[in-house]
């Protein structure tokens, strides 16, 4: 095989391990940016939840003022009824807490599964494109010593094409004429 061969199984050898490389940092980029916005968004919701919480506390908190405030004004500080509002109102304010809460946390579950699935699929691309540079190079190994077995100045044979020796008819030594065919003159 000539040199050329070998030049032109190299250089495809290199574009193929080359272009695989690209394609596995491409994708790996690409998964790498919908894991930050995946942990992005789940500090969003994290921050969304404590702020909805905030408000809710707050809410709770100047509805027990002013009920207070309004029961003060009218003399009716030790009512039952204004006591079991606010007991109601504290009850529905801790499941509204407890909903938020829990809501905040199936969702920043989810975000983070999506940012870990995106790592795993960044990592799969990079096995990928090592186990397709290991196939190209050891496919291109086997090519080239299949075309290079007598490569060597000194022998007689050639492998880039099939001449027949002078010596031999059809293919057979004299030996093998005079033992197929008899005597040959």
């Amino acid at each position: 095989m000539s040199w050329w061969a070998y030049a032109a199984l190299a250089v495809g050898t290199a574009l193929d391990i080359t272009g695989a490389q690209q394609a596995a940092d491409a994708e790996s980029i690409r998964q790498q940016n919908i894991a930050k916005q995946a942990k992005e968004n789940a500090e969003m919701v994290k921050l969304n939840a404590e702020r909805q919480s905030s408000a809710r506390s707050e809410a709770y908190t100047k509805f027990l003022r002013n009920s207070s405030a309004t029961a003060g004004f009218n003399r009716r500080g030790d009512d039952r009824s204004l006591r079991a509002i606010q007991k109601a109102g504290q009850k529905r304010t801790q499941r509204e807490l407890t909903a938020i809460r829990i809501q905040s946390l199936f969702a920043r579950g989810r975000y983070q599964s999506q940012a870990a699935f995106a790592m795993m699929e960044s990592q799969y691309a990079q096995d990928a494109a090592l186990m397709s540079q290991m196939s190209t190079l050891m496919g291109n190994a086997y090519k080239a010593s299949g075309v290079s077995g007598g490569d060597d100045d000194s022998t007689s044979s050639s492998t880039s094409g099939y001449t027949a020796p002078t010596s031999y008819t059809y293919g057979m030594s004299p030996g093998q004429q005079q033992a197929r065919y008899g005597s040959v003159t």
